[in-house]
């Protein structure tokens, strides 16, 4: 049989071949997921804010998204309640082009986005995002 025919150092070397297949497509697994969730949100936040702008009203705003994430949490879990909803639509107004959003999804995380959103300052945020990407 094929097994009785490799020795160990065989099967050793093939052992570790399908290893670093393994590990390099789980890396590959989840970028495409944290790329593709990070991309949920930023549209999850532009729906929010194009609908309240077509709307124009604080108070529609803040009860349709009262409403939105209360629908949301209870299908979907607690990872849509108010406040990561509210977090959704900062993430779309603070990073609106979705290029960048794109380049940058390709090696921050979502909780690297979360760290930057309280960032005020377009250019110190823009920085600290650079460096997030730069520094892995």
């Amino acid at each position: 049989m094929v097994n009785e025919l490799m020795n160990c150092k065989d099967s050793d070397e093939l052992y570790s071949k399908i290893a670093d297949l393994i590990i390099s497509r789980k890396s590959s697994v989840s970028q495409a997921i944290n790329s593709t969730m990070i991309f949920l949100y930023w549209e999850i936040g532009e729906s929010i804010c194009l609908d309240l702008l077509e709307n124009a009203k604080d108070d529609y705003g803040n009860s349709i998204v009262e409403e939105v994430s209360r629908k949301l949490t209870r299908q979907y879990g607690k990872g849509f309640n108010r406040a990561a909803v509210f977090r959704m639509v900062q993430f779309y107004q603070k990073f609106p082009e979705r290029e960048k959003v794109e380049m940058l999804s390709q090696q921050l995380t979502w909780s690297h986005f979360v760290e930057l959103l309280p960032i005020e300052d377009d250019m110190k945020r823009n920085f600290y995002a650079a460096m997030c990407k730069s520094e892995g």
